[in-house]
């Protein structure tokens, strides 16, 4: 992770593959526009569960905005899949990009929604292969 240059609270940050622009747990209220390039997004494996891919953002898309609305710890990890350049958004600039911007603001809301319902249709697909394998496991057993 490179720090290129800082133009009123925002900073354009270059990233190498591999490396982490925020890892799940983190207590951090910034977040990346990604410039160019690609990001992975995930949950990190553990003891018990594989790494679980959860999708993949490139130019244009916010990444990293739930924790700083929501003023939780990093819900997920963000990797670098490819060579990217992203802008990072510190809170006040935040706040100050929805004050002065309303049109940015609206685009935020409507990413926010897009994930919320690309997250509802994998919890939807989930919950129908997990009835279906059951259903399965009853007709094999008897």
């Amino acid at each position: 992770m490179d720090p290129e240059t800082t133009l009123s609270g925002l900073e354009r940050v270059i990233f190498d593959t591999g490396d982490l622009l925020f890892s799940e747990g983190d207590q951090s209220y910034f977040f990346f526009i990604i410039e160019h390039g690609e990001v992975d997004v995930f949950l990190p494996k553990t003891n018990t569960t594989p790494e679980v891919h959860l999708a993949t953002l490139n130019e244009g898309s916010p990444v990293g905005e739930f924790a700083l609305v929501t003023k939780k710890a990093r819900s997920a990890s963000a990797r670098a899949k490819t060579p990217c350049t992203a802008i990072k958004i510190s809170e006040a600039s935040y706040n100050k990009l929805l004050k002065d911007l309303p049109s940015w603001s609206i685009s935020v809301i409507q990413s926010l929604i897009e994930r919320l319902r690309r997250t509802d249709e994998m919890l939807r697909d989930q919950s129908v292969r997990k009835a279906l394998v059951l259903s399965q496991i009853e007709k094999i057993l008897g």
